[in-house]
């Protein structure tokens, strides 16, 4: 399994347990984070909250977009029109898992969204577990919710299998 954790040092650490080590680390540039957290649905999609007061998501598998990663076996992997990797194949099913985090390393948020009004720190949140496009946020003195929508609820084909082979490669590619 792939585990989160996020501080004041403003970047979004993910961990392997099996390996025991960083497998990525992302950097929103928004602050101190506060809290992040997986999406009970999409497998590739993580969650944080900054001191900024703002909410940024990040796809992890828009971290697989880039030539060197996306090329495989079967070769290149369709992208959608958005130029979200979606694994779309069976064929492409096996993309070069070793640069899983290259890609990773610069990935750039894929939304942000504007927490409550004033601008304070986002300090809690939650996917709604029954419905997952809802993702809420707490500022301590009020709550925002969103919906997300189907890009970041409905699951993609191969999504589970690359985080699984994040957590198996990572950060460098040599799967120690």
């Amino acid at each position: 399994g792939v585990f989160l954790s996020c501080g004041a040092d403003g970047s979004l650490k993910l961990y392997a347990r099996r390996l025991r080590r960083r497998v990525a680390r992302l950097e929103p540039r928004a602050g101190a984070l506060f809290c992040a957290q997986w999406s009970p649905a999409r497998p590739a999609l993580a969650a944080c909250g900054t001191s900024h007061g703002t909410v940024v998501l990040y796809d992890l598998l828009e971290g697989l977009v880039d030539e060197r990663v996306a090329s495989g076996p079967g070769g290149s992997v369709a992208t959608t029109g958005d130029g979200v990797n979606a694994f779309g194949d069976a064929s492409n099913a096996n993309a070069n898992a070793n640069s899983f985090g290259g890609g990773l390393s610069s990935l750039a948020p894929t939304a942000e969204l504007r927490g409550c009004r004033r601008g304070t720190p986002t300090q809690a949140l939650a996917f709604n577990p029954a419905l997952p496009e809802y993702l809420a946020a707490a500022d301590g003195t009020a709550v925002r919710v969103w919906d997300l929508g189907p890009r970041f609820a409905v699951p993609r084909a191969h999504e589970a299998a690359a985080v699984r082979a994040l957590a198996d490669w990572g950060e460098d590619g040599t799967g120690r």
